[in-house]
């Protein structure tokens, strides 16, 4: 059994979390000290909607092209090392911490490819 003083120790482990909630929940209850101590980066956050309703499902979708580009991204970043936060790319989130959960993401991944921030 797993208790406070018999820890259990793992090694190597990924861990996925899948999780359905609304804007309005998370931004509720994501407070300021998750968003700044780190906690709320360990989790990859995204807003998805519908662009149709389809009664009887649609049809196959084809990766491939997905899956290119997200090989072609992670090849481009390989080998950088640690991301250096100046104080441009700091404003970012502080400027958006009262803003709208994608005003924020927007501009940190405009942040992280080096291009001009949108915030």
């Amino acid at each position: 059994m797993l208790t406070r003083k018999e820890p259990l120790d793992v090694d190597n482990v990924n861990l996925s979390v899948i999780a359905h909630v609304t804007p309005e929940e998370l931004l509720s209850n994501l407070t300021a000290t998750d968003r700044a101590n780190g906690f709320a980066n360990r989790f990859l956050i995204l807003l998805v909607r519908r662009s149709k309703f389809l009664p009887e499902g649609g049809g196959e979708v084809d990766l491939d092209a997905i899956v290119k580009r997200l090989h072609a991204a992670v090849k481009a970043v390989k080998g950088r090392g640690r991301l250096i936060v100046t104080r441009r790319r700091r404003s970012c989130g502080t400027r958006n911490t009262a803003g709208s959960l994608k005003a924020v993401t927007d501009c940190a991944a405009h942040c992280a490819a080096g291009l001009k921030p949108t915030c």
